[in-house]
């Protein structure tokens, strides 16, 4: 378990953890998505299997598709997940099938496509799922789902072609860039409005094909480019603004192919893919991270090297599954957590103010309890309670509060000895299940006549000193202990 900002890049948002997994069978060409709690990874290897992940539990099951494919399209729309078309690798077997997984129900059920979609690209916007791209071959109909209705029709792009990617914002699907009738990069991009459920046009500021797309807020991001047909990868990012309709430019860290798009709260993370050349592709670990709301970039690494890479997010989850070069399963696991930062402001003999401010990219929960603990530094098994105040509201990002916390010194016996203040937040119901936590201070004991009787006194400043400490997030969430610095602590 490491830190995702880790590899090095300063602008890398703070209390995002990474830890790593596996699926049941290892496999690339798969699909990912997630639909209430659950992350869904299906076919791939040219397999029916389905793995889910619930975020509830923190258990994986398997499920299966209603036939074996790989590069099916996966999205969400309401309350259930399509896997959509495929086919086989160096193969002519392609599908038309749609395999749609209801969360409420945990059944499947299939539909038919208008036609065979051996490399599909969908995406949804309201009520609506949109497929398009068929073959290697140009075409310009989309099949439509709209899932308010359960009925199916076809629509049709502005202008032919294939490897098109796609996304949503601001209530509008994108279809961006892709291959012409004579397989050159293109430009076209056909935009369908929700809201009117008219079509118009807009234009790519540099004709590309893209690996994946993805939405945030009002703006769409297409990475993992291609500028040419010999498939030399690209660095390119355009990212679309829905409510200019105007288009800009950024830039990977690095050139690659194959690589996956998901969004953990206010971040975008493209990770994997392969480095050029195409006929000896190399396996990336980079995961380029774009901060919607500072507009700046970091990095962050995979656990292992993978090419084609598949990714979703549930709710502060982002998953991202390949197959690593030694043909073994792997998924990264982004968490982001509140980054919990403060001060003391003013203490007394009865109470601590202090002021606490979420640096992280998601919210602290509603309904915690912020503690104050000594522990013993020479012996981690002691600690004491040193007082607790209830926090009701949620602390958004970016935003601070000041609590005032009654503190009473413990009036028990106290073995001589140097004690750490800690100071935690935990949710109801988890009883010493700490969720942040922090160094406030230092104090120690000393021994005064009666020999029973236990004295409290500062180290080297007052009790409770005013400054700064902060809080780090523990992973997982809901484990028992806190884990600070190289010391295990309420073990």
């Amino acid at each position: 378990m490491h830190s995702a900002g880790s590899s090095g890049a300063p602008d890398f948002p703070p209390g995002v953890i990474e830890t790593s997994a596996a699926l049941s069978l290892s496999r690339d060409y798969l699909a990912a998505t997630s639909v209430g709690r659950k992350a869904l990874f299906g076919g791939g290897g040219y397999s029916d299997r389905v793995d889910i992940y619930d975020q509830k539990t923190g258990h994986w099951s398997i499920s299966h598709l209603s036939q074996p494919r790989d590069f099916p399209a996966a999205v969400t729309v309401g309350n259930k997940a399509l896997f959509i078309g495929g086919g086989k690798y160096f193969s002519e077997i392609e599908s038309n099938v749609v395999d749609i997984y209801d969360d409420i129900s945990g059944r499947w059920s299939t539909a038919t496509l208008s036609k065979n979609r051996k490399y599909p690209e969908a995406t949804a916007v309201g009520s609506k799922v949109f497929n398009v791209n068929s073959n290697s071959q140009p075409d310009s109909s989309v099949d439509v789902y709209d899932d308010s209705t359960g009925n199916w029709s076809v629509q049709q792009l502005s202008v032919a072609r294939d490897s098109i990617a796609s996304a949503t914002a601001g209530g509008v699907a994108v279809f961006a860039g892709g291959r012409d009738s004579a397989f050159n990069p293109t430009n076209v991009v056909d935009v369908y409005h929700n809201d009117t459920g008219l079509w118009t046009t807009s234009s790519l500021p540099v004709a590309a094909i893209f690996t994946d797309g993805i939405g945030i807020g009002d703006k769409i991001l297409f990475g993992g480019t291609f500028l040419s047909n010999d498939t030399t990868a690209s660095d390119l990012v355009e990212i679309y603004d829905t409510v200019s309709d105007h288009w800009s430019i950024a830039h990977l860290s690095v050139a690659r192919r194959d690589l996956s798009v998901t969004k953990l709260a206010s971040l975008v993370l493209f990770g994997g893919g392969s480095y050029p050349p195409y006929a000896f592709p190399r396996p990336s670990n980079v995961v380029d991270v774009y901060d919607s709301l500072s507009g700046k970039w970091g990095t962050a690494e995979l656990s292992t090297a993978s090419g084609p890479v598949v990714a979703t997010s549930v709710g502060n989850q982002a998953f991202l599954a390949g197959k690593n070069s030694q043909g073994g399963s792997a998924v990264d696991i982004f968490t982001a957590s509140p980054d919990l930062h403060g001060a003391i402001n003013h203490d007394s003999s009865r109470s601590l103010e202090v002021t606490l401010e979420n640096k992280g990219v998601v919210p602290l929960a509603a309904n915690q309890t912020i503690q104050l603990y000594a522990t013993a530094s020479g012996d981690q098994k002691v600690k004491i309670a040193l007082g607790s105040v209830n926090f009701s509201p949620s602390l958004q990002a970016e935003s601070s509060v000041t609590l005032s916390v009654p503190v009473s010194l413990p009036s028990r016996t106290l073995p001589p000895g140097h004690y750490d203040l800690i100071a935690a937040a935990m949710p109801p119901g988890r009883g010493h299940a700490v969720l942040f936590a922090s160094m406030l201070d230092a104090f120690s004991v000393r021994r005064v006549a009666p020999a029973a009787v236990k004295e409290i006194q500062p180290s080297a400043t007052p009790l409770i000193s005013p400054g700064v400490f902060s809080m780090q997030p523990i992973h997982p969430p809901a484990a028992v202990g806190l884990h600070t610095g190289q010391h295990d602590l309420f073990a």
